[in-house]
């Protein structure tokens, strides 16, 4: 989500289009200028999937709504979509977004994700609610943990007042690689080792925190010159997962070649499945019996995974509300398993998804990863609407990216 600069300019026929779940937050868009400007929303409290577009036309701009189904004949949408006009509420301020966000909230705050305040929830623990710090350490760190103790003892001990939160994330912790699932454990470098540095955080006040790649099955990563792959996993696929993953229409499993994996490929397990839930639970459990306490279902950017269109899960084919149920369903027995182990465990996903409020306990959020892509300006629409609902943190900082 972010800001576009003067539409009026683009030349016709470019479009931009946000998606929810995926990178729309809140199901509002708007187009202003100083004076004032026009929103539109989708009034839907079930989480539906869709997507917002802007279009420039050779006779403006036009926004418009797509609403994703798989059916034929007629086809009705279950919420309203309205539109209206707005402007600052302070003539000497000019008119942005943040004038369309407070009109949405009015109805936002009225929403089961808003049910209680982040003040009021009794469901989260203490220390949660006392604004911890972060630290993350990568795999490289990992490798030699006694650099970790170090920080642990020298810098954090000394340094920060005696009983301030930290939140302790790992990343590298994968047996394989960085983001090499499902084969997890051992973690990296040895389970001994991970669970004296969680035994040295906690007694300091730290919290691990370990963020699981969501979906995706690694196949195969790092291709090698003959072909061969470094890691290759598909003979275990296809005896324990094939069934339970994501279909493309055409009933063949769905397959991905993303970057991280260099050459390699993954599927997406599909979450309508319930052995798909259950699944992905039980890493969550062994993840917290290992001595971390947080969990980020991560790389399930904003509650969005591939629809699926196998008719053998339990759900209906294609996009549709079920998505958004399996999810939620996915955090709330997630948190239980979980708890059962660590009375205090916390869980949450990658980037926000306003439906997932009441499940999760804090929210990874880019809005201060200042990529500028496409020239778009950063906007925390999320953080304005909620920020008295759910705490949002940083989960890649870099050198300069701040706002100013």
């Amino acid at each position: 989500v972010g800001v576009y600069r003067r539409p009026a300019a683009w030349k016709p026929g470019r479009s931009i289009q946000m998606t929810q779940p995926g990178s729309l937050t809140a199901q509002f868009g708007c187009y202003y200028d100083p004076r004032g400007g026009f929103m539109t929303a989708a009034f839907d409290s079930r989480g539906y999937r869709k997507a917002i577009r802007a279009t420039r036309t050779n006779d403006g701009v036009a926004l418009a709504w797509l609403h994703p189904c798989f059916q034929t004949g007629k086809y009705s949408l279950h919420f309203d979509v309205v539109q209206t006009v707005f402007a600052s509420d302070d003539p000497g301020r000019p008119a942005d977004w943040r004038d369309a966000a407070d009109l949405y909230k009015s109805w936002a705050v009225q929403q089961p994700w808003c049910a209680r305040k982040y003040a009021d929830r009794d469901d989260l623990p203490g220390w949660l609610k006392e604004g911890p710090a972060m630290v993350r350490f990568s795999r490289s760190w990992l490798a030699e943990p006694e650099r970790i103790e170090r920080w642990l003892t020298e810098y954090w001990q000394k340094d920060f007042p005696a009983g301030t939160p930290l939140i302790i994330a790992y990343w590298g912790w994968e047996k394989v690689d960085t983001w090499i699932t499902p084969d997890y454990f051992p973690v990296f470098p040895s389970d001994e080792v991970f669970q004296k540095l969680t035994r040295l955080g906690k007694s300091l006040g730290g919290h691990a925190f370990l963020w699981p790649s969501g979906y995706h099955y690694t196949l195969t990563h790092r291709k090698q010159p003959d072909g061969s792959f470094f890691w290759d996993d598909r003979e275990r696929f296809d005896a324990t997962a094939r069934q339970h993953a994501v279909c493309n229409r055409d009933g063949q499993v769905r397959l991905r070649t993303p970057s991280w994996l260099q050459g390699g490929q993954c599927v997406t397990m599909c979450p309508g499945d319930p052995w798909t839930i259950d699944w992905l639970n039980q890493i969550a459990v062994e993840i917290v019996r290992r001595g971390a306490d947080m969990v980020q279902v991560d790389q399930v950017v904003g509650g969005n995974f591939p629809a699926c269109y196998s008719t053998g899960h339990g759900h209906e084919p294609g996009p549709g509300l079920w998505c958004t149920d399996a999810f939620r369903k996915q955090l709330e027995t997630m948190l239980k398993a979980c708890r059962e182990v660590d009375p205090e465990a916390v869980v949450c996903f990658e980037e926000p998804n306003e439906w997932f409020i009441q499940q999760v306990g804090i929210q990874d959020y880019r809005d201060w990863e200042v990529m500028r892509r496409d020239l778009a300006e950063p906007a925390s629409v999320f953080s304005y609407i909620y920020h008295e609902y759910l705490p949002t943190f940083q989960s890649n900082p870099q050198p300069g990216n701040r706002l100013q």
